[in-house]
């Protein structure tokens, strides 16, 4: 059965809590249960926000394999182009790509 989209509205802000209160695993699933849920727009929107719970977590491979994820998938959001811009950071910062 397909959820109601007032429970995955309800998850959205779920993890977004989760992410203030600094559970950022917690957050980062959540975030990447949503993925596909909504419109392509809001997918990036929450690979670019599991990136982010993995970056504060210090795990940019994590952060990296989904920011890619975003640029390759979601490339026409208008998430792309900060994925692009932060996988940038990414790789200047750990010397990979």
């Amino acid at each position: 059965m397909k959820q109601p989209i007032f429970a995955n509205a309800a998850r959205r802000s779920l993890a977004y809590a989760l992410e203030s209160d600094g559970q950022r695993l917690e957050a980062a699933k959540e975030y990447e249960g949503l993925v596909g849920k909504f419109d392509r727009n809001s997918s990036a929107e929450f690979l670019v926000a599991a990136a982010r719970c993995y970056r504060g977590m210090n795990r940019p491979a994590d952060a990296m394999e989904r920011l890619k994820r975003v640029d390759l998938e979601f490339g026409e959001t208008s998430y792309a182009n900060q994925a692009r811009l932060e996988m940038g950071e990414l790789a200047a910062a750990t010397g990979t790509r």
